[in-house]
């Protein structure tokens, strides 16, 4: 909840978290978020409207965000969660992971940042 007078805001701009549309008309200012397949309350940290892909997701809650992983991953659409790793030493962009040797590989990388002094 943004408290009035105490919180900065720039009203010409209308991207919110992850680069999604805000919906400032159904929950306030702040409070509601547009993905392309379902709505986003961000005060509650959840969608309030079912996955579509709740069906082939059955041991994740149909309301989650992210799969409940919002450390390591995004959800750009209210679907899918997508895995990104960003390591300014190693690659000047994010990297995605869509299959498990995506995600291999995102392993390998990862130990080698460990291991390697730059």
């Amino acid at each position: 909840m943004l408290l009035p007078g105490r919180h900065g805001a720039v009203d010409s701009y209308r991207y919110g978290f992850q680069g999604q549309e805000k919906d400032d008309e159904i929950k306030g200012d702040g409070n509601s978020i547009n993905y392309k397949y379902r709505m986003h309350d961000s005060r509650l940290g959840r969608f309030f409207a079912i996955d579509p892909l709740a069906s082939d997701y059955s041991w994740n809650s149909s309301y989650a965000f992210s799969e409940n992983r919002v450390i390591d991953g995004v959800e750009l659409e209210g679907l899918e969660w997508i895995l990104k790793i960003y390591s300014p030493s190693l690659s000047s962009r994010f990297a995605s992971a869509y299959t498990a040797n995506d995600l291999y590989q995102m392993r390998v990388i990862t130990q080698y940042a460990r291991t390697t002094s730059f």
